[in-house]
């Protein structure tokens, strides 16, 4: 009998034990601090852009944030990318009310480099230069993805969905068009 009695106490202990709410020095996920990494740009008309990026939200500081979904290219002008710019172009052509677009430069190129390439392939969006010589790669691709990859963000700049490899243009019409439906006000 006090075999069970003592059996019974360490296991009522036990359940109040794992039951109760103690901290034990961690924070849950959600309340852990994310790396969080500043960037500056200068845009083909030398606009000044100033970014903040996690490894799930992306930040607009300057100029002011446009409350519309973006879908980023994060390519170079070293890089074969040319059909990946005409794509961006298309799609940009037919969600430009609705959506912003931005290109962001792997690194730092001259500005004449730059202007050649804008003229030579009819940009239709800004293409942000990094006004040091670092390199640029999100926290979410650990600079391991070949480019030019994308990123589409919501409205309110958190991470919707990454791209990388073969794109399909109906693919991401579709994907687009889900994420304007959905951040309808």
């Amino acid at each position: 009998m006090d075999l069970r009695a003592g059996f019974l106490g360490v296991l009522v202990v036990l359940l109040f034990w794992g039951c109760s709410d103690q901290k034990h020095g961690s924070r849950p996920l959600e309340m852990q601090e994310q790396p969080v990494t500043f960037f500056n740009f200068l845009d083909q008309n030398h606009q000044e852009f100033r970014l903040k990026i996690t490894p799930d939200h992306l930040q607009i500081l300057s100029p002011e944030s446009t409350h519309k979904p973006l879908f980023i290219m994060v390519f170079g002008l070293d890089a074969p990318s040319a059909p990946f710019v005409t794509l961006f172009n298309r799609i940009q052509e037919n969600f430009k009310d609705k959506v912003a677009f931005l290109a962001f430069l792997d690194k730092s190129y001259p500005q004449d480099k730059i202007e050649s390439y804008t003229k030579e392939h009819a940009l239709h969006f800004s293409m942000l230069n990094l006004m040091d010589n670092t390199s640029f790669s999100t926290p979410l691709n650990s600079a391991s993805w070949p480019l030019p990859y994308f990123l589409l963000y919501d409205k309110h700049g958190k991470l919707y969905q990454s791209y990388r490899g073969a794109l399909v243009e109906e693919m991401l019409t579709k994907e687009l068009q889900d994420l304007i439906q959905t951040q309808r006000d």
